[in-house]
């Protein structure tokens, strides 16, 4: 189940329903002349807040402002079209397949590994219009004020729930196809697997949201000296992504459907009312890819049929082929080959996968965790204590590798230091998933008190998987 969530939070940062919104999209005039600017951005966040959520999963981010200085300066570009305070973004990699950008409750903005493989390979996309538009899009969600409540949703707060009940249904998906190899092709492999994950889990922007974030990311394109065609080179992609998942797309016939991209409880099924309610938000908001090229093609018709600008190629195409780029495509293809032999228990093919990653994904926090995961099967400890130690307290941890240092700790019967470090990651990352591991350590420290008094914050939650989670671990 643990790595089957491990992916599943990753979706999370791609789907999730937001309460805030900007002012709606005009009939006529250009959207970004419309729009009031804000001027309380939040400043200076620590940096383990500023991750959250992408923190909370394995793969976690991996920092190299070589890398990120050429997507940043478009940033700057971007941002020099808008009339208002300018927030402070900073950029995040994280070695993932997944052909994404994301962005984050404190205004993160994170590039996939997968993203910049298909940049790379494909001449189509090859142009630094192209990978501003996918920045545009993610800084106007910034812009609009649409992250402003990410964490305050009501989803958001009961995310675990979700997470163990799909998580649950991906495993038993495709006759249990899910269960080999490595669990992210198989969630990934279908529509009714991925589009049922991503919209229930966490149904991220509306439809409005979406339009508002690909319109003023025109608006700022345009502002910059960009193409706006390139942005519709970007969305055609995810419209042949769309096909091709429609053209696999599969449920597991006894609690879900999906058909024309509706995905639907058959009847008779037992789900939980949260499960139920992110179904029929998906069903009402999410935007499609294609329904969002046509809104865009639109709007670009309206106000910029005249436009004339030449597309600029080089650029980029030299910044894909550095070699800090080609190291980081390579490591995360190797983080991701080892991750899916660790769950299927291959820690040799593990080994040899971790070894050939080198900087900058080498540096990165699931690098140590994974390389530590198989120190220990091997029964290597001290080796696993000493890689996990220094990179415990980094402000770009991830949850798992939280988990497995308390974990080292507590096998070494060190329970106050891992009730300790516990604690004060569980504030930082405002993470409750931590409190059963916090409840089975006090048990073996004979701390009744504390065990009983972390069962009462558990039970008060109202997640009924957390709570079922900690009564188990209490016992």
């Amino acid at each position: 189940m643990k790595k089957i969530l491990s992916y599943i939070s990753l979706l999370a940062l791609s789907s999730c329903s937001m309460v805030g919104s900007g002012p709606s999209v005009p009939d006529k005039g250009t959207y970004i002349s419309q729009i009031t600017p804000r001027n309380d951005y939040q400043l200076n966040i620590p940096e383990q807040q500023l991750l959250g959520p992408n923190n909370n999963i394995e793969l976690g981010v991996v920092e190299d402002t070589y890398i990120t200085s050429y997507p940043a300066g478009i940033i700057d570009k971007l941002l020099a079209g808008w009339n208002g305070q300018k927030p402070l973004v900073k950029i995040f990699l994280v070695p993932s397949g997944d052909f994404t950008s994301d962005v984050s409750a404190g205004g993160a903005i994170f590039l996939t590994a997968g993203l910049l493989q298909y940049f790379h390979d494909y001449a189509d996309v090859q142009t630094e219009d192209a990978l501003a538009y996918t920045l545009a899009h993610e800084l106007s969600h910034i812009l609009l004020g649409h992250t402003d409540a990410m964490q305050r949703n009501k989803i958001m707060e009961g995310y675990l729930t979700g997470a163990l009940e799909i998580g649950s249904i991906a495993s038993n998906m495709f006759g249990g196809s899910a269960l080999a190899g490595s669990t992210s092709k198989a969630i990934f492999s279908t529509v009714g697997a991925h589009e049922f994950i991503n919209l229930t889990l966490f149904n991220i922007w509306s439809r409005e949201q979406e339009t508002q974030a690909d319109i003023l990311a025109i608006d700022l394109m345009v502002k910059a000296g960009y193409s706006t065609d390139e942005a519709n080179s970007v969305i055609k992609v995810m419209v042949r992504q769309d096909e091709d998942a429609e053209k696999k797309k599969a449920a597991r016939p006894d609690l879900v459907s999906v058909s024309d991209n509706k995905i639907s409880l058959n009847a008779g099924s037992v789900a939980s009312n949260y499960l139920r309610e992110g179904i029929e938000l998906a069903e009402m908001q999410h935007p499609f890819a294609k329904e969002r090229l046509s809104k865009v093609s639109i709007y670009e018709q309206r106000e910029y049929a005249d436009q004339i600008t030449d597309v600029k190629r080089s650029s980029l195409q030299k910044w894909l082929k550095t070699r800090e780029m080609t190291r980081f495509l390579s490591g995360s293809k190797h983080i991701l080959n080892a991750e899916a032999a660790i769950s299927t228990g291959n820690m040799q093919e593990a080994h040899k996968e971790l070894s050939q990653v080198t900087s900058p994904v080498r540096d990165s926090v699931v690098w140590a965790d994974l390389s530590s995961t198989v120190l220990r099967s091997q029964g290597k400890t001290k080796q696993a204590i000493a890689l996990l130690e220094s990179d415990s307290n980094r402000p770009d941890v991830t949850l798992p590798a939280v988990h497995h240092w308390a974990e080292l700790l507590e096998e070494q019967k060190k329970y106050d230091d891992a009730e300790a470090y516990l604690k004060t990651e569980q504030d930082l990352f405002d993470n409750r998933d931590i409190l059963p591991l916090r409840i089975k350590i006090a048990k073996e420290a004979k701390k009744d008190v504390l065990k009983s008094q972390l069962l009462m914050t558990c039970m008060a939650s109202g997640n009924e998987a957390l709570q079922k989670e900690c009564n188990e671990k209490s016992k």
